[in-house]
């Protein structure tokens, strides 16, 4: 419900974008609106609108949730109302769950080769059941679904059709798929690196001692 002097935002016909103003009455033949001075126009200038010209739940960019998606790498690093928002689009472009095309035979190949040779490169046990190959696989499967949402959404519908085909096998190559397979090493790469760093940084003064008296 509208009040007098309740904050709002409207827009009238001719405007592009959403102006600030107070509510200074409201009657039969519509809401009178004080909008806010300009550089051209000291005095505020008073509107009469109606209410569907008038947003009360408006919020400023400047005061939105700047809550992000984490990702290792500025590329994999959004704003989660738009990966919500790459999530609905890709779905719908490619006529499948996100969980349909991560368990599609040629996204498992791939995942798997590459785990296996980071891991492999970095010493890691390639075993379900062990936490560091675990964490590396977590990593590569949400770099994977991070880089198809954002690929989806802005793929010609040529390239759609060919991941499509791919997934299915009935396509050697994919444009999507490089893509998608080259973001999702880079990023499970960097990975690697912050967890090196990391146990650089923490390295037990008794590991160095072990290896003084080996």
């Amino acid at each position: 419900m509208i009040e007098t002097g309740q904050k709002i935002y409207f827009r009238k016909e001719a405007d592009g974008r959403l102006l600030k103003g107070t509510v200074l009455d409201v009657t039969d033949n519509g809401i009178q609106v004080r909008g806010c001075r300009t550089a051209t126009k000291i005095t505020p200038p008073v509107f009469t609108l109606t209410a569907s010209q008038i947003v009360t739940d408006h919020v400023p960019e400047r005061l939105r949730s700047k809550q992000r998606e984490s990702g290792h790498g500025n590329s994999l690093s959004i704003i989660a109302a738009e990966s919500i928002r790459r999530q609905q689009i890709s779905a719908e472009r490619l006529g499948m769950s996100e969980i349909q095309v991560l368990q599609a035979r040629a996204m498992l190949e791939i995942r798997r080769r590459a785990v296996r040779s980071l891991a492999g490169m970095n010493r890691i046990a390639a075993n379900r059941q062990d936490y560091d190959y675990q964490e590396l696989h977590s990593e590569y499967i949400v770099a994977q679904l991070t880089s198809l949402r954002a690929t989806a959404a802005s793929a010609t519908d040529a390239d759609i059709r060919e991941f499509k085909q791919y997934l299915n096998g009935e396509a050697n190559d994919s444009r999507m798929m490089m893509t998608i397979s080259r973001t999702s090493r880079t990023a499970a790469v960097r990975y690697l690196k912050k967890r090196q760093e990391y146990h650089l940084a923490h390295c037990d003064i008794c590991n160095y001692e072990n290896q003084l008296s080996a």
